[in-house]
């Protein structure tokens, strides 16, 4: 399983400034750098991601206030 602690602290960190502009748009996430070109889909976002970064780690997010569950885990012993 893949660790996008450094991504997801990167996002953190730039939000605000991503919501003034940007909110509901799509961003790439490259280690811990938010790459400034934003998008429309999430679709658009991967396209560019693949050919920006092919080979290499990096994630996709949308800009939002509250970030929706995207990983759901089941089994978990009560």
């Amino acid at each position: 399983m893949l660790d996008f602690q450094t991504e997801i602290q990167a996002y953190k960190e730039a939000l605000p400034d991503l919501l003034t502009e940007h909110d509901g748009q799509f961003v790439v996430i490259h280690g811990s750098k938010v790459d400034a070109t934003t998008f429309d889909t999430y679709d658009q976002a991967l396209e560019w991601a693949y050919t920006q970064y092919a080979g290499d780690r990096f994630f996709v997010k949308q800009v939002e206030v509250q970030a929706h569950a995207t990983h759901f885990m089941r089994g978990f012993a009560e």
